[in-house]
């Protein structure tokens, strides 16, 4: 019977060595169950490659490195044009994990960015899928665009401008700004 893929993910500690250890995945898109709606067939999901995983786990003392990189393709909707596309995630990772438990900080903390990268580990194994999870997600982008210049649609009749122009008149300005063309400013 074959190894589950993702047994991969949990690293013994002990056996890192100075070289650390090489982590090569491709995961199946269902892996990724904090978004549960990425792993079917629904308007936004990730495509059929899964999520591809190439990382580096060092022991620095009693510490780990973890870093990499992470990458999916995005099956989802343009925010402007609403085009069926493929938006490609790619993240590199570099965490530095303390051994210990997280500490309890005061409400009212502002952070560094050193602190911000920092995670905590207990145990004699890292499992490295929370770590990942967390990546894919903060990589979704929040309006994805099928292209930089996408012009969208037009406003009055609905038409991809991406596609040609429509013979709809373009205003300059927005007309509910219009009043304050006449305010003059000294």
């Amino acid at each position: 019977m074959a190894k589950d893929p993702r047994d991969k993910l949990l690293i013994p500690i002990a056996k890192l060595g100075e070289q650390g250890l090489e982590v090569e995945e491709a995961l199946p898109r269902e892996w990724l169950d904090n978004i549960p709606e990425f792993s079917g067939d629904e308007q936004t999901h990730l495509d059929e490659r899964g999520i591809e995983i190439k990382l580096r786990v060092l022991l620095e003392g009693e510490n780990l490195r973890v870093s990499g990189k992470v990458k999916a393709g995005l099956v989802t909707i343009c925010s402007r044009c609403g085009e069926s596309m493929t938006y490609q995630l790619a993240g590199y990772i570099d965490r530095r994990l303390l051994k210990g438990p997280v500490p309890e900080l005061p409400a009212e903390l502002e952070l560094t960015p050193e602190e911000l990268t920092r995670e905590y580990y207990l145990g004699e194994e890292l499992d490295l899928s929370p770590l990942l999870r967390e990546e894919v997600a903060l990589l979704v982008p929040v309006q994805p665009l099928c292209r930089e210049d996408c012009e969208g649609l037009c406003p009055q009749c609905g038409a991809n401008r991406n596609l040609g122009k429509c013979s709809c008149l373009r205003e300059a300005s927005d007309p509910r700004l219009a009043a304050l063309k006449n305010i003059k400013l000294n």
